[in-house]
């Protein structure tokens, strides 16, 4: 009985010896807590997901499929450059993290494109080794220079395309739905467009951007009879 009240009496007292305690246990207590939370972003900080990006052909064709994923939303720039570091495609997304991106080169030569995918934080870059594969049906854009773009498109029978043309901003200038019976052509002038712009299409083979190639030096035989 002796032993409890004395034990009552101390647990109850205010005098400095039990204050002392009671410091010293939320000093334990506060740095315990720290230590936690160190522990839980450290945590977090190892689950952040590492950039990926995978670039893949579509069969035969020219088309090629970015799969990028990021480490974060937010601001995400793609920049292509040729072999000789010209660039030829500028694509900005807003508040995204990951995406799906078709880009057919067949308006371009034959050669290595870097692929560059931009974050504010994280810079990926691959290289493309592009060969020329026409097929039937196709449809490019030429960058004829001074602002002026040459789509062609051909395609079998009847078919309807969409053509969206954005500036580097990826703000949309220009929508039009066309009906292409064999081939099919149309000049933009885009002289007053900020940066480079670039041309998005929609068709059967599905949706894609469109990369600008250099105008093609055609030899026409002349017919010399009679001369």
């Amino acid at each position: 009985m002796m032993l409890r009240t004395c034990c009552h009496l101390c647990c109850n007292r205010t005098g400095p010896t039990c204050t002392f305690k009671i410091r010293k246990i939320m000093k334990t207590k506060i740095a315990f807590i720290a230590a936690f939370c160190c522990i839980a972003i450290s945590i977090t900080g190892l689950t952040e997901t590492t950039p990926t990006l995978e670039i893949v052909r579509r069969d035969t064709t020219s088309v090629y499929i970015i799969n990028y994923t990021g480490s974060k939303t937010g601001r995400v720039k793609i920049t292509i450059r040729d072999e000789e570091q010209r660039t030829v495609l500028i694509k900005s997304y807003k508040d995204i993290k990951d995406f799906t991106l078709p880009l057919n080169f067949s308006s371009v030569s034959d050669g290595a494109y870097s692929i560059q995918i931009d974050n504010g934080t994280d810079k990926l870059t691959k290289t493309v080794n592009y060969t020329k594969s026409f097929a039937p049906s196709y449809s490019r854009v030429e960058n004829l220079g001074n602002g002026l773009y040459l789509l062609t498109a051909s395609h079998f029978g009847r078919e309807k395309i969409t053509i969206n043309v954005y500036n580097e901003l990826s703000t949309k200038i220009f929508s039009q739905e066309k009906e292409v019976r064999g081939d099919f052509s149309m000049l933009f002038n885009l002289q007053n467009v900020t940066g480079i712009p670039y041309f998005e299409i929609s068709e059967k083979l599905g949706d894609f951007i469109l990369i600008p190639g250099h105008p093609r030096a055609i030899l026409v035989k002349e017919n010399l009879a009679g001369k």
